[in-house]
Formats: C-alpha cells, structure tokens, sequence
C-alpha cells in the first residue's frame, strides 16, 4: 500500500492552518504541498495504485496514528525547503539515520527523478546521492521515516528560491508523472 502526504498538510482556511515554509511571493509550502500530493496521488490512483493520503483536517500526530504501515508499503512526504539565502536550492530526501537499503534507494530516485525533470541540484550530505539523514534534519527527528516499508520525506526545491520554483512550476506536470513513477515502482517492487 502507499502512503502519500503532503508536508504542513493544512493548508489556507483549514483548521489547523500551517503555512509551513514561506517563500517568494507568499507562496505557502502547506499549499504547494497539498497541490503536489494531490496530482501525484491522481496519477497512481489512475494506474490502479491504492493509496492513503493525509486529511486536512488532522495534525501529522493523528495521521501517523492513523495509518497502519508495513515492510510491503511505500511511505512519502511531500515537502518544500526555504533559507534566508535566496540563493540556496536543490532537492532532497530524508531518510531515518539507520533506514533499511530500500528507503535509502527509494529516497536516491525520488531526488533523481526531480533533478532529472526539472533541473534542480540534488542536495545530500557530501557523497552525491540526494540521501540526507534525519539527525541532520532541523528537526533531528523525523516522525514519517519511523514507519515500516521504503520512507522518504522528500525536499522537492526550495520555495524561498525564484529560479528553484520557476523550474517547479514550468515542469509541475511531468514533475507529478515521474514521482508517481518512482513511487508505483516500490509498490510493485516490495508487494
């Protein structure tokens, strides 16, 4: 099964409101969030996928206790980046410090797929596979990459980055197609 969210998932005049990372022209991570997680989840639910998505009514502690996942599921988070420096960008994925080869190579093409279609860096911590670990994350704990199967919280460009979302939004369509791609990948390749 795929689990597929989107990052501060409560977006605009939800209840829960959560901007998450605001970037250039007040663009709101929690909405691009939701409008990537949406098309992407369209196109796997159009090829026979199931998925289960996050709501916007519920906190990401209500949708980690929600969903019930295994070795055979595909779990991914949808998230955008920001910094002071306008001039930061790239992608990335986030894995658990310790993650099993599956969640360290589903989080590799899911950067690689971005960079392949809409040009952005990948980021990563120095070895160039666009795999960074969650102690290295602001954070230091990421919730997500504890549930079972291949997990990746994914920095799809930075938000705060003109150039980063220009790319993003020229290339939005085939961006969704090829992470729906990667994602129907693991699903068929651990069911």
């Amino acid at each position: 099964m795929i689990f597929s969210s989107a990052g501060h998932c409560n977006a605009r005049g939800t209840k829960n409101e959560d901007s998450g990372a605001v970037g250039i022209n007040d663009r709101w991570e929690a909405d691009e969030t939701v409008k990537l997680r949406t098309r992407v989840n369209e196109i796997l639910r159009s090829k026979g996928y199931n998925v289960t998505e996050d709501e916007p009514t519920e906190s990401l502690r209500e949708y980690l206790g929600r969903i019930v996942t295994g070795p055979a599921s595909v779990v991914v988070e949808f998230h955008f980046d920001a910094d002071d420096n306008a001039s930061a960008n790239g992608c990335s994925a986030f894995v658990m410090d310790d993650a099993n080869a599956s969640s360290q190579a589903f989080g590799k093409e899911l950067t690689t797929a971005i960079h392949e279609t809409i040009g952005v860096r990948v980021r990563d911590g120095g070895d160039g596979d666009g795999i960074e670990f969650e102690s290295d994350s602001h954070r230091g704990r990421l919730g997500l990459v504890h549930k079972a199967g291949a997990t990746a919280l994914v920095e799809i460009c930075f938000i705060s980055n003109p150039d980063d979302m220009t790319k993003y939004d020229a290339n939005f369509e085939p961006l969704c197609q090829a992470l729906a791609n990667v994602i129907g990948k693991y699903e068929d390749l651990i069911k």
